[in-house]
């Protein structure tokens, strides 16, 4: 996931999203993640990590980031004999 809550490129390839805030594994069976040729293009380390996922969870629950916006308009008065 990146920080603002997305998924990456990789994780875009084994995830999806089924609602705003869950992403749930494509694969619905182990032994069709590991003979996905998705998976099997992966290094060792990453296939380990899925395979660890796997095994554990089923869904992503990403957590909303509250971006607060606003407008701050500010007026300077300045007295022109001292600015000259």
């Amino acid at each position: 996931m990146t920080s603002a809550g997305k998924l990456t490129l990789l994780g875009e390839k084994f995830f999806e999203e089924y609602d705003t805030t869950h992403y749930r594994m494509k694969f619905s069976e182990e032994i069709a993640l590991v003979s996905s040729q998705v998976y099997r293009d992966q290094d060792d380390y990453v296939q380990q990590q899925l395979l660890s996922f796997f095994r554990s969870h089923d869904t992503i629950v990403v957590k909303g980031v509250n971006e607060n916006a606003g407008k701050i308009e500010t007026f300077y008065f300045w007295n022109e004999a001292s600015i000259e």
